[in-house]
C-alpha cells in the first residue's frame, strides 16, 4: 500500500495534478513531495520490521492506512464527469 501511494504521489508531482489537485484542495507539488517520502519511510519500516519480527509495525500500518484513504480520496472529486 506505501508504496502505491509513493508512485500515485510521484507521478502526480510530475504531472502537476489536476485542477482539483492544485485549487480546489490546495495539494502543492510540495505536498505530493512529503506525501512520497512519507510513503517511501513506511515503506522502509515495513522492510526492516520482516527482519526484527518483534518490531511493533501495526502503529505505522494504521498511519499508513489512514494516510492513504485521506490522500487517494482527494482524487475522487477530480474524476467524476458530473459539474456543478
Amino acid at each position: 500500500m506505501a508504496a502505491l501511494v509513493a508512485w500515485q504521489a510521484l507521478r502526480i508531482l510530475r504531472r502537476g495534478g489536476s485542477f482539483y489537485d492544485r485549487e480546489v484542495y490546495g495539494m502543492t507539488p510540495l505536498m505530493h513531495r512529503r506525501v512520497c517520502i512519507a510513503s517511501v519511510v513506511v515503506l522502509c519500516v515495513c522492510l526492516c520490521a520482516t527482519l526484527i519480527p518483534t518490531f511493533p509495525i501495526t502503529p505505522f500500518v494504521a498511519c499508513e492506512t489512514v494516510a492513504t484513504i485521506l490522500y487517494l480520496a482527494s482524487f475522487v472529486r477530480g474524476s467524476s464527469s458530473e459539474e456543478e
